[in-house]
This record gives structure tokens, C-alpha cells and sequence, in this order.
């Protein structure tokens, strides 16, 4: 038997999503003061060395002959493809 009186107002019913039967958690922060506005988390950053930089550049873009080979193999899907 439930003692909630919010489950007895409607049986059969789940209760409203906006009541929240556990109350958050305090902050628990030594100092109790909340974060400063222009305080971030961690934030990813930039790699210091050029060669890392170069690295980074290649995995996140193709390169000019893997466009080529990208459209090499397009066009010959394309005319091997009767409904084109």
C-alpha cells in the first residue's frame, strides 16, 4: 500500500513528471560559493607542435587524391549502372 498522496489522486497512473519526490543535492563545494560566469570545465585544446597540427589536419579532412579516387569510382558506378 503506497502512502503517497499524490499516487491516490489518480490510481492506476503514473504521478506528473514535475513532481520530484527527492530534493536535489546541496552543493557541496568547499567554499559554497557557485562557479564564476566566465569559469569553464575542461576545454579541449589546440595541439602546440605544427606536426601534431598537421596530424590533426589529415584525419579530419580528405585529401586531393582521395577526392580523385572518390570520383574515379563514382563515374565508373555511374556507366556500369543500367538505370543511369
Amino acid at each position: 500500500m503506497l502512502l503517497d498522496h499524490i499516487s491516490h489522486t489518480r490510481p492506476g497512473f503514473l504521478p506528473p513528471l514535475n513532481v520530484n519526490p527527492h530534493p536535489p543535492i546541496p552543493d557541496i563545494r568547499s567554499n559554497g560559493r557557485p562557479p564564476s560566469p566566465g569559469h569553464r570545465g575542461i576545454v579541449p585544446m589546440a595541439p602546440t607542435s605544427p606536426k601534431s597540427k598537421k596530424k590533426l589536419m589529415r584525419r579530419h579532412s580528405m585529401q586531393t587524391e582521395q577526392i580523385k579516387q572518390l570520383v574515379n569510382f563514382q563515374n565508373l558506378l555511374a556507366q556500369g549502372d543500367p538505370t543511369s
